[in-house]
Parts: C-alpha cells; structure tokens; sequence
C-alpha cells in the first residue's frame, strides 16, 4: 500500500558508466518509487534504445523507472520530451575499465571501449542540470 505524500515522477531514468554503482542507483531508485507509487504502478527495465522499451512502458498511470548505459540520441530524445527525471551515475573511466575487466574476464580493450560509449553518453547529458552521483 502507498503512503500518502508527493507522487514521485512518472518517468526516471538511472544512467550511468558500466561499473559506476549503476545498479546500485537504479535500485534505490526503484524501491522509492515503488514505496511511494506501489509495485502495481510501478514498471522497471533495462533499455538502451526505444525498441527496448516494453510495450506497457508508454501506458499512462505507470511510473517508469528504467536503467541505462551507453543508450541512444532517439532515447535521450525520448527522455527530454517527456520530461523524465534523469539521474547520472559517474566513477573514474580508469577505474571502471579495470572494474569491467577484472568482473566479466574481458579484455581491458573492450572494456574500455564500452566505458568510452557510456562516457559519449554522461557527457552528452551532464550539462544539463541531472543529479550526478559520483562513485569513488
């Protein structure tokens, strides 16, 4: 049952390098919204790009919480048209690459490769005025 009090935002999106907590935030966030909300009206997924997105994502009376790393211009298109609150993730490149790396055996080439596309990302939308949580 939902306490009574301010109903959270209808869409948020937890964005952030691969490595940097994300996961974390996104489940804090989540679990707030679902508090406040109720689970019943509460939808979360992961998603990079529009086609992602569940088909009940777009239904009205649902608070979308969704996380996402390296994502797309047509999502972040998509968030600002909607207005949806965008939370940012951050921890040093360096040190995620090697976090990356060491976590999933891949090579430091390729994790480092995905740190620079989600890094493209946070940098496209951090002057814009998101809450930006750092991890270090």
């Amino acid at each position: 049952m939902p306490r009574p009090g301010p109903s959270p935002p209808e869409l948020i999106a937890t964005v952030g390098l691969h490595g940097s907590a994300s996961t974390w935030v996104f489940n804090i966030v989540r679990e707030l919204v679902s508090e406040a909300a109720g689970p019943d009206r509460t939808l979360s997924f992961y998603a990079d790009q529009l086609g992602q997105m569940p088909e009940d994502a777009v239904r009205a009376g649902k608070h979308i919480v969704f996380k996402s790393h390296h994502g797309s211009h047509e999502l972040d298109a998509w968030l600002k048209e909607r207005h949806g609150l965008v939370i940012l993730s951050l921890r040093d490149p360096r040190d995620a690459c090697l976090s990356m790396s060491r976590r999933f055996a891949a090579p430091l080439r390729n994790a480092a490769l995905w740190i620079a596309q989600d890094c493209a990302r946070v940098a496209r939308l951090a002057g814009h005025g998101h809450p930006l949580l750092r991890y270090d």
